[in-house]
């Protein structure tokens, strides 16, 4: 069941749809929908101009991703490197970011989608027990066979995919053809919510599971990815320009439930049930897959001796994720701007994990022979340079005007020094145990 290694047993198509429903699992989450609503808000007519172009610094991240993660690779040099893409001293990195960001939006997406279960569907339910009901599903899903979990992912981002959809069709025909069209214009444009759609685009990486044989080979995995952020991107491109033909741009801005908002102009009791579905389905859809996501590279680490190598790894993992994240429910985290810092600035450090690879990247293809130095080379590491500068400037703008930025640098210091000196242990010990 938690086998790391398995033999290819499907063709690539069918082990296209894993890929696509874990890689987005994390894009369809309902704070997403919110912040692209907000974002749309302040830019108007420009949020699908900005979207489009963090489509192609993420087309970028995916091309970055491919030449360095061993899981793309099949050589037997980038076998034995193992997750080490980023170098000893980093190597825990991707898992710390991973598991942070499991249990702090376990925490805050299932309460969430226990007030929107208890306002919009069933009134005397209680929110919280709904809540730890839903978290209690998405740790118990993890008990069950890869392909149950797949299927069950597949249908959490396909519930969340049509709801959108559909409210947009709707939103499109009663504002274009019933003449309730509103002026699009940009409010409130500021430097920070240029960056904003860098957070819209995260977890791709969640899709590749590594040294899962049965995942498509390399040029595939990358097109399915590139496929997946477009169409995601395409979805909240006519999301929120439907959205703003229903909405005052400045009502959008200025509140933390803009989807649902837009879903109850566009469609009146029947959107906000619809957004409620989704908001749900979204939780879901993050939770799984973020667990998932913890699982498989824990198996990783475990397999290339970085982790204990025990069998019961995996689950530990899982019920500890489940157990934070319920504690800190109880303690009254959930709803606090303090848990709201804590998610932001774990994105942040997501997004710096991409920027971290493409400038390793960049600094691959800087070093390379005299000879290699062409047109086409050129070209690409100036892509490269314009992201990792657009990557690592937004991380930058975004922390200093959040609304705890001294918070999220102080957390941002000790995450990295801790994976430092996790990574210089691992570093010391490394040579006895190769020898």
């Amino acid at each position: 069941m938690f086998t790391l290694l398995s033999r290819p047993k499907d063709n690539v198509k069918q082990s296209a749809w894993p890929l696509w429903a874990y890689g987005l699992g994390l894009m369809v989450m309902p704070d997403n929908l919110a912040l692209a609503s907000q974002f749309a808000g302040q830019l108007g007519i420009f949020a699908p101009l900005i979207l489009a172009v963090s489509v192609l610094i993420f087309f970028s991240f995916v091309r970055c991703y491919a030449n360095l993660n061993p899981i793309y690779g099949s050589t037997d040099s980038q076998e034995k490197e193992g997750p080490n893409y980023l170098g000893t001293w980093l190597v825990y990195y991707p898992l710390v970011i991973r598991f942070f960001a499991a249990i702090l939006l376990a925490t805050g997406l299932t309460v969430s989608s226990g007030f929107v279960f208890n306002e919009v569907f069933v009134y005397w339910f209680p929110n919280f027990a709904f809540a730890f009901m839903l978290l209690a599903g998405m740790g118990g899903l993890q008990l069950l066979r890869k392909t149950h979990r797949s299927r069950a992912q597949l249908v959490f981002v396909s519930t969340v995919l049509l709801g959108l959809a559909i409210l947009v069709v709707t939103g499109l025909i009663t504002g274009l053809f019933q003449d309730r069209v509103r002026a699009i214009e940009a409010h409130q444009v500021t430097i920070s919510g240029l960056f904003l759609p860098l957070l819209l685009l995260l977890g791709f990486d969640i899709g590749i599971y590594p040294g899962d044989n049965s995942l498509a080979p390399p040029p595939e995995s990358t097109k399915i990815l590139k496929r997946a952020i477009a169409v995601f991107a395409g979805f909240l491109i006519f999301w929120v320009m439907t959205a703003l033909l229903h909405v005052d741009g400045l009502r959008l801005a200025n509140t933390s439930i803009a989807h649902l908002i837009s879903a109850r102009e566009i469609g009146g009791q029947a959107g906000r049930v619809i957004m409620g579905v989704m908001i749900i389905a979204g939780s879901c859809a993050a939770v799984n897959a973020l667990f998932e996501g913890v699982v498989r590279l824990t198996q990783h680490f475990s397999r290339k001796g970085m982790l204990p190598q025990m069998n019961l790894l995996p689950k530990a993992s899982v019920l500890v994720m489940t157990a934070v994240a319920a504690f800190l429910m109880t303690s009254g985290l959930a709803g606090e701007e303090l848990l709201e810092s804590l998610i932001r600035v774990t994105l942040l450090m997501w997004l710096g994990h991409y920027g971290l690879i493409t400038a390793k990247n960049l600094l691959g293809m800087c070093q390379k022979s005299g000879s290699d130095q062409g047109v086409v080379h050129g070209q690409n590491r100036f892509q490269l340079m314009a992201t990792a500068i657009i990557t690592f400037g937004g991380i930058l703008v975004l922390v200093l005007t959040g609304d705890q930025p001294m918070l999220m640098v102080a957390i941002m210091i000790v995450t990295i020094c801790a994976v430092l000196i996790a990574g210089g242990i691992y570093t010391t010990l490394r040579p006895s145990r190769s020898g």
